[in-house]
């Protein structure tokens, strides 16, 4: 029984951490990243040729 209840614990904790997890937008060009939590600030501050790294999910209100 211990080890169940400690399984579960463990199985608890580790969809509690994925769930609250942050999904960062990164901008590289050569240089470190740079990370944003919104798609429309990583577009503004991306210059030409960057690179945007856009995590998995959906995004709303993108306007060119």
């Amino acid at each position: 029984m211990k080890k169940f209840i400690f399984i579960t614990t463990i199985f608890f904790m580790f969809i509690n951490q994925v769930s609250f997890s942050q999904n960062l937008i990164a901008v590289q060009n050569g240089a470190p990243a740079s990370f944003y939590t919104s798609l429309a600030l990583a577009i503004t501050n991306a210059s030409y040729g960057d690179t945007i790294y856009v995590p998995g999910g959906s995004f709303s209100n993108i306007q060119n």
